[in-house]
């Protein structure tokens, strides 16, 4: 947009438009907060877990 039609600051336009990206994402913020406390508690996916999660998308290229 022309400086002529923008009648805000910079710092005011990039404040907002770090407001509205926070607004739409805020789903997802919230999802890696939670997943980093997990995390620091140390509350991890087994082996065996992570496995069967893998197993339903990877196909086994084991040969037996």
């Amino acid at each position: 947009m022309p400086r002529c039609f923008n009648r805000r600051s910079d710092s005011y336009v990039a404040a907002q438009a770090i407001e509205d990206f926070v607004a739409r994402e805020e789903w997802q913020l919230a999802e890696i907060e939670a997943r980093l406390a997990e995390a620091s508690r140390g509350d991890f996916a087994s082996a065996g877990e992570v496995e069967a999660v893998v197993g339903k998308y990877v196909k086994s290229t084991r040969q037996a």
